[in-house]
């Protein structure tokens, strides 16, 4: 029974009539039907397969008549619009409308432009209980119709979309080769180890027995496949494996770039200099400018992100191992990696290194001390000083000899020692030297001085003059005593 009527007040207000539809309160539908026409106008299918599409609709019980005949309507459009056939629209709308199995189904669109039929779909889709459902489309795509399913099955090829896939292109004659060939030769087996190997080969029109000789080899029957015509025999490829013991799929892209770069190609001896963690490329390069594999293999062994190119300009910087790049990398404060920034990482460190003109070891020791500065760390290491621990010794004792040079005490006392040492003045040399009140920068003309007290007259006379003159900027009043004597600073 239609249900009955139930208008209420409220102005706008919808309710609900026995023919299924939503209307308004009357003033609002005498309005609606002023501007719009009568809401009770359904669409009209006048298309024998707007009709099928309705029916299908309507049988599901989830549709009012007027949305029923309003989707029909609006698919006859897009059939129309897309340059779909009619009828073949509807086929495929009534095949799948309210299914919610039709995961792995191509969408309308897509089955058209392919050239095979709904019929088609279907009964790949359903064939043994829907087992190829969620692959219809690749397989349907793939030319494997439900009959050339069943016929491939039945020649020996496992039931499953993969294997199918495998043999897409093949005639039933090459299919009974390959299913016999596999059945007798596990040599064969274990070169074609996947299906994705096994269609490349069968793809490419490959004799079972060819695709057996590579066997051992350590080369995939992908690899066989496309390089087969090149050239590549089995007997190469086992010398090579054997040289460089390398392995697949190492092995595969060793062989490959010679293949592919027969200028540039790479040797087994080559390879086992260098080790697992290059590819054939940056091997290629690196040998051909001469590089010492030790060194680079300790360099990638640091920093496995390094480029070929980053290789190089750390050797061209003279860091040639891991531990000074690591040194190095903490003395530049760059991070060990970087996202889009290994260039300006590398630049840092390399800048840092050949400004510095020593080593990470050397210049982080100098660093300890209190010189942060590239230069001052290749003025100090150019003397040869390696151990800075007992020049600094000396150079505290000269602590109120050198306050003339204020914040700027590092630069020249980093020359001084240099000099001092390059005279070849010692420690201990320049710690009496310091006492007597000459200064760092001074110090290496006063290494053969007799009296040096007297030589420092002169520098101990300026500094307390300064003293005087600036009591705050040097901490203390003038005429303050002198930590040392004539009679104590050589004690």
């Amino acid at each position: 029974m239609p249900n009955k009527v139930t208008r209420r007040n409220n102005k706008n207000q919808l309710i609900f009539v026995a023919s299924g539809q939503y209307a308004l309160d009357p003033a609002a539908e005498a309005l609606h039907a002023a501007e719009f026409g009568p809401l009770d106008a359904m669409p009209t299918v006048t298309s024998e397969q707007g009709e099928r599409i309705f029916q299908t609709l309507m049988s599901l019980g989830s549709y009012t008549e007027h949305a029923a005949r309003e989707i029909a309507d609006r698919d006859l459009e897009a059939f129309e619009r897309r340059g779909i056939p009619a009828e073949f629209g509807a086929d495929y709308r009534v095949a799948t409308i309210g299914r919610r199995d039709n995961f792995g189904l191509p969408n309308l669109i897509r089955l058209w432009g392919s050239g095979h039929t709904v019929e088609e779909m279907l009964a790949l889709a359903e064939l043994d209980g829907g087992r190829y459902r969620n692959s219809t489309e690749k397989l349907l795509f793939a030319g494997m119709t439900a009959e050339k399913v069943e016929d491939y099955i039945a020649l020996g090829v496992p039931a499953q979309p993969e294997a199918l896939l495998a043999y897409s292109n093949a005639t039933q004659l090459q299919v009974q080769g390959w299913v016999l060939a596999l059945k007798e030769h596990k040599e064969l087996r274990e070169t074609v180890r996947t299906y994705r190997d096994l269609k490349a080969v069968v793809d490419k029109g490959l004799d079972p027995h060819l695709v057996k000789s590579f066997a051992g080899t350590g080369v995939s029957g992908s690899f066989i496949a496309q390089y087969s015509s090149w050239g590549v025999t089995p007997e190469a490829i086992r010398e090579y494996a054997s040289k460089s013991k390398l392995k697949t799929p190492r092995l595969e892209a060793f062989l490959e770039h010679n293949i592919r770069h027969s200028l540039r190609a790479v040797s087994p001896e080559v390879v086992v200099a260098y080790g697992p963690n290059f590819d054939p490329s940056d091997m290629s390069w690196l040998s051909s400018e001469g590089m010492d594999p030790k060194q680079m293999r300790s360099l990638r062994g640091a920093e496995k992100s390094l480029s070929a190119k980053d290789l190089l300009r750390l050797a061209a910087a003279g860091i040639v191992s891991g531990d000074e790049l690591k040194g190095w990398r903490e003395l530049a404060g760059v991070p060990e990696y970087g996202y889009n920034a290994d260039v300006e990482r590398i630049g840092k460190i390399t800048r840092l290194a050949a400004a510095a003109g020593t080593t990470a070891r050397r210049a982080a020791h100098y660093k300890e001390f209190g010189w942060d500065q590239p230069e001052h760390w290749n003025t100090i290491a150019a003397s040869g000083i390696d151990d800075l621990t007992p020049w600094h010794a000396a150079l505290l004792d000269g602590r109120r000899a050198n306050s003339i040079h204020g914040f700027s005490l590092y630069g020249p006392a980093a020359a001084g020692l240099a000099s001092f040492a390059a005279a070849g003045g010692t420690p201990d040399q320049l710690r009496i030297v310091q006492r007597a009140g000459i200064p760092i920068d001074q110090a290496h003309r006063f290494i053969r001085t007799r009296d040096l007290w007297k030589a420092g007259e002169k520098f101990r006379a300026r500094q307390a003059q300064l003293e005087a003159e600036e009591p705050a900027r040097f901490g203390r009043g003038a005429g303050t005593p002198l930590q040392w004597s004539e009679d104590t600073y050589q004690v």
